[in-house]
């Protein structure tokens, strides 16, 4: 008993020390995982930063409209400068002439006194009209001044008239100078600002990428904590039972006193035990088996692990004859459509294929998701988004040109890049291999949003192939571009917990998520497994006669049993 107790203690403290340390570990590792996460979020006062940045992009938003107002009013500018430079005199109307010479014969201070004078001699006249005979001597007086500052009045006009006129093509050359300073004097204003706002947009720019950049590692920085505190709880329950036991003496009995009794054989008994034993042992194994893999087999593991709406499965080609297995694939790919376009809103306009890890189907659905839609006769581009690996353009055996997704990215027009499969109508927007930059700056950019939203307006469809959720930020960035979500699992391979977290990260991006496919399903479990029975029962039944299922019918028994009538 001292020997079990000495042995137990040594093998429980091992334990413990391995614990322990394993346990301070992980207590370091959060704590300083936390501390990084404090002071990511102390620039901007809260590790909730969704609300932050789709304010920062609603803002930079706000500029790229501001931009494009300032633009069209900087073109109106240089096109009125361009005029005014042209033009050595400034047109105007002759109603325009008529006014400025009245204004200018009026503003004379002579023609005003004239003017004056003469209503006020007028008011005299008509006074004394009313007070003195015809033919007073002095009405006479009265009515001849009264002529004399009119004939003045209109010598004086005339002359100013005539004055005006000589000078009209100076007076109209210094106004077009005027106009053309002014012109100038708005353009520059304009060009001022515009230059202010491209500044303000640009830091604009910085902040919403980094705002961005930020809140993806404050998120990936989280979940570690989470999953480095779950591990330290097992542990810490794991000590908490080592301390218990070792609180508990020693288990041991002393045994009783053999003696000898006379034994049948029994070797018949323990062969048949040990038989039942090994497959009982077998069933717990393959039972403890299936409750411990987490890996998605069936359609029904989708649903059941992940709460999402399984829009279909893809037959492995392990599980179906050769000459089948196109029959077969095609109706895969009609199956999915069609759930797609069963769903609320209809097959979206910008989808993005993603998957958990890498080697699980995502390009290979993409592709034939796009080709599918295409004979369908739907405009459908297909660009292959994984900046980090391109494999589209070499499962198409498409040429590697000088440009791809890259440069239509930075602003270029798509029209000269995108190819086009002439067996299908599929257009296809592959990554040039050869320029693999910064991916997450150039999905970030504010031009990438804009491209993204013009070759929408071109294509009934897109469909982006993006890299793996779980290895890169790409996915989620191109989630934000797009409006709906497929992720991709495959058979065998993919796990529920994997996929779960794909699935969590998208909806933590308020991104929709339509559901899954699973693809390299046994043929068995598919759901389009009956179409190739269907058709060949169907081609067997109609190659003899149907003798048997005409018996069955009670339409023809009665037409047998009756006599026919004319």
């Amino acid at each position: 008993m001292a020997r079990y107790g000495t042995e137990r203690a040594q093998d429980e403290n091992k334990a413990l020390t391995s614990l322990e340390r394993r346990q301070n570990e992980l207590l370091t590792r959060i704590l300083d995982q936390r501390k990084n996460i404090r002071a990511l979020a102390d620039e901007f006062g809260t590790e909730m930063l969704d609300p932050r940045q789709e304010m920062e992009m609603s803002r930079q938003t706000q500029l790229l409209t501001e931009l494009t107002r300032l633009e069209a009013q900087k073109i109106g500018a240089e096109a009125r400068v361009s005029l005014l430079e042209k033009v050595e005199t400034a047109e105007v109307s002759p109603e325009q002439v008529m006014a400025g010479r009245r204004e200018f014969v009026n503003s004379d201070p002579l023609i005003q006194e004239l003017s004056q004078s003469i209503v006020q001699l007028e008011q005299d006249l008509i006074a004394s009209q009313l007070t003195l005979m015809p033919g007073n001597p002095n009405l006479t007086q009265r009515q001849a001044l009264l002529d004399s500052f009119t004939q003045k009045l209109d010598e004086r006009t005339k002359k100013l008239e005539e004055e005006y006129d000589g000078g009209l093509e100076d007076r109209l050359a210094e106004s077009a100078q005027r106009q053309l300073v002014a012109a100038e004097n708005e353009l520059a204003r304009i060009q001022a600002h515009h230059d202010r706002l491209r500044e303000v947009l640009a830091e604009q720019d910085i902040q919403t990428r980094a705002v961005g950049r930020t809140n993806l590692d404050i998120q990936d920085r989280q979940y570690q904590v989470q999953i480095d505190q779950e591990m330290y709880d097992q542990i810490s329950r794991r000590i908490k039972w080592l301390d218990m036991e070792r609180e508990q003496d020693p288990r041991v009995e002393l045994a009783y006193m053999a003696d000898l009794q006379s034994e049948a054989d029994k070797r018949g008994k323990y062969s048949i035990a040990t038989v039942f034993a090994a497959l009982a042992c077998g069933m717990g194994m393959a039972l403890l088996r299936d409750k411990l893999d987490k890996r998605l087999q069936t359609p029904d593991d989708v649903s059941r692990h992940l709460d999402l709406p399984v829009l279909g499965t893809t037959t492995s080609s392990r599980t179906v004859k050769a000459a089948l297995f196109a029959d077969q694939i095609a109706g895969d790919y009609q199956t999915i459509r069609t759930n797609l376009g069963l769903l609320n809103g209809g097959i979206p306009k910008r989808l993005v294929v993603s998957s958990a890890g890498m080697r699980e189907g995502k390009t290979t659905f993409a592709v034939n998701l796009a080709t599918s839609l295409a004979k369908s006769g739907k405009k459908v581009l297909l660009i292959d988004g994984d900046l980090r690996k391109p494999d589209i353009g070499y499962m198409l055996n498409l040429s590697n040109g000088s440009a791809g997704l890259q440069d239509v990215l930075l602003g270029e027009d798509p029209s000269g890049i995108v190819s086009v499969l002439p067996a299908s109508g599929l257009h296809v927007l592959v990554a040039n291999p050869r320029h693999l930059g910064d991916a997450y700056e150039l999905l970030t950019s504010a031009t990438a949003a804009e491209q993204v939203e013009r070759l929408s307006r071109d294509y009934d469809h897109i469909v982006i192939d993006s890299p793996p959720t779980l290895a890169f930020p790409d996915a989620l960035v191109w989630a934000r571009l797009t409006d709906a979500v497929v992720l991709v699992g495959f058979a065998g391979q993919t796990t529920a917990p994997e996929l779960n977290e794909a699935k969590e990260r998208f909806l933590r991006m308020r991104a929709r998520v339509l559901g899954a496919v699973l693809s390299n399903v046994p043929a068995d479990l598919s759901l389009y497994r009956y179409a190739q029975s269907y058709k060949a029962k169907t081609a067997a039944r109609s190659a003899r006669k149907a003798s048997k299922p005409r018996r069955l019918l009670l339409a023809t028994q009665d037409s047998d049993d009756s006599t026919p009538t004319t």
